[in-house]
């Protein structure tokens, strides 16, 4: 899976969701290894918020088109 498969068409997607979306997307689901996933979550909010400006953002900003 990818993380884009998550994201909504419509409405707002925060720091958290995001995290957990890419921890879905990469098999690491609520019930992996708390601490490897725990860490790596935190990492992905602090760069979500970093890069977004913000821990809440509209889903159409999260959209892009892959480039072949």
């Amino acid at each position: 899976m990818h993380v884009t498969q998550f994201i909504p068409e419509n409405g707002y997607v925060s720091a958290r969701e995001f995290s957990e979306w890419v921890m879905l997307a990469d098999d690491c689901g609520p019930n992996s290894n708390c601490d490897f996933r725990d860490r790596h979550k935190k990492d992905i909010e602090e760069a979500f918020i970093k890069y977004m400006g913000s821990d809440v953002v509209p889903a159409k900003d999260l959209s892009w088109v892959a480039k072949d």
